[in-house]
């Protein structure tokens, strides 16, 4: 498990695609999210993007928020999710990363 104040790598992402995370927000309840995609933006000398993307239920309001996210893998973490589509599998939710490699 990581240390509370580092998220993991993409490369850890990447093992955990397909994985179900539990979800919430303000202490409401856990919803089961998907892993369904991670994918590279930008990769220089100075910094590292990638963006994550999770499947919710259909149900699930589309709200940009920070949620807590957990998994088995990878432990508990806290990600800014934004809505960025719904069809009839679900919502869908993307994180985008920037992990800053030199000051």
């Amino acid at each position: 498990m990581q240390r509370p104040s580092q998220l993991p790598s993409q490369a850890e992402f990447v093992t955990a695609l397909n994985s179900n995370f539990g979800v919430s927000s303000d202490g409401g309840p856990s919803v089961p999210f998907v892993l369904v995609e991670c994918n590279e933006l930008l990769s220089t000398e100075r910094q590292h993007c990638y963006s994550l993307l999770f499947k919710g239920p259909v149900e699930q309001p589309p709200i940009q928020a920070m949620y807590t996210l957990e998994n088995e893998q990878l432990g508990k973490m806290q990600l800014l999710l934004v809505p960025i589509k719904r069809d009839e599998d679900g919502i869908y939710f993307e994180a985008v990363m920037n992990h800053l490699l030199k000051n």
